[in-house]
C-alpha cells in the first residue's frame, strides 16, 4: 500500500514537471532527434507482433515454478515460494509500451554489447536483441526456471544473438571485466534497492565508453530507487540523463559534459 502511495505521489509529480513532448521547445539537437526518432516513432516494426505473441501465450500457462523477487519489487498479495508463469508474465514483464521502447534504442543505437540485468521470461530481452541482430546479449537471472523458459523464447523467435544464464547479479558482476572490453547498452532490471542498484553501476561503469547507453527500470518504483537514479544520474561521468518515469536512461557523450543535463520527458 505504502508503495503504491509513493508511485502515485511520484508520477503525479512527474507529470507535472515532465516537458519536451513531440520535441516542444528542446534546443538540444542530440534530445531533439532522439524524442523524434526514437520516443516519439510509431511506426509498428514487425518484431513487436513476434514479441507479443509469445508474452500472449505465457499468459496462458498456469504451471507454478520456484519463484522469489529479489529485493524491494513485489507486486504479489500472496508471497508463496511459487508462482504460475502466468502471472510472472503479466507482474514481473516489461509493458509492451516500454519494451517496444527497447527495441528503439537497440535499433537506433545499433550496440554490439547487450548485457541485462533481471531476464524473467525473457520479454524485454527479446526486444532489445531483435532491435539490432547484429548485437550480442546475454541476460541474467537468478532463477534457474526463469532462464529456461526465455532461453526457449529466443529460440522460438529465432533470435541467435540472445542468451539467458543462471548466477545471483553480484557472482556475475566479476565476470563482465573479462568477458567484455566495453558495454555498448546496458539494462538494469533485477534488484529495486537503492544500494544494489548503485553497486551494479559502480562495479560495471568502468566498461563504459562514450557511446554506452544504460537504462535503470522502475527508477520511481520506491524512495530508495528514486534516492538510486539521483545519486547515479549526478555522477561526473554522466553527461545527459533522461526520466520517462519508469525508465531513467543515461548518455555518457562527452561533448555534453561542459553542460551535464537533465531532462524529465512525457512519454
Amino acid at each position: 500500500m505504502m508503495e503504491k502511495l509513493f508511485q502515485t505521489t511520484s508520477y503525479a509529480e512527474y507529470w507535472w514537471k515532465a516537458s519536451y513532448k513531440n520535441g516542444f521547445g528542446v534546443h538540444s539537437p542530440f534530445l531533439f532527434r532522439f524524442i523524434e526518432d526514437v520516443l516519439e516513432d510509431e511506426r509498428y516494426f514487425y518484431a513487436y507482433q513476434d514479441v507479443e505473441t509469445i508474452r500472449k501465450d505465457l499468459l496462458t500457462w498456469k504451471q507454478s515454478i520456484p519463484f522469489m523477487e529479489v529485493g524491494a519489487l513485489s507486486h504479489w498479495a500472496n508471497q508463496s515460494s511459487e508462482r504460475q508463469i502466468s502471472d510472472i508474465t503479466k507482474y514481473s514483464s516489461v509493458s509492451s509500451k516500454y519494451g517496444q521502447l527497447l527495441f528503439r534504442l537497440s535499433n537506433y543505437f545499433q550496440p554490439k554489447t547487450i548485457v541485462e540485468f533481471g531476464t524473467s521470461v525473457g520479454i524485454s530481452s527479446m526486444y532489445l536483441a531483435a532491435g539490432n541482430p547484429d548485437a550480442e546479449l546475454i541476460s541474467f537471472d537468478y532463477n534457474e526456471s526463469l532462464v529456461r523458459i526465455a532461453n526457449s523464447n529466443f529460440v522460438s523467435l529465432k533470435l541467435k544473438n540472445a542468451h539467458a544464464e543462471v548466477g545471483l547479479f553480484e557472482e556475475k558482476l566479476t565476470k563482465m571485466a573479462s568477458r567484455f572490453d566495453k558495454i555498448d547498452f546496458l539494462m538494469l532490471d533485477g534488484n529495486h534497492r537503492k544500494e544494489p542498484t548503485i553497486l551494479y553501476y559502480e562495479f560495471l561503469k568502468p566498461l563504459f565508453d562514450n557511446n554506452t547507453v544504460v537504462v535503470l527500470d522502475d527508477i520511481h518504483w520506491s524512495q530508495g530507487m528514486e534516492e538510486a537514479w539521483d545519486f547515479i544520474r549526478m555522477q561526473k561521468e554522466v553527461s545527459m540523463s533522461i526520466d520517462l518515469f519508469q525508465f531513467g536512461i543515461l548518455f555518457f557523450r562527452k561533448e555534453f559534459l561542459g553542460n551535464k543535463q537533465h531532462f524529465i520527458v512525457k512519454f
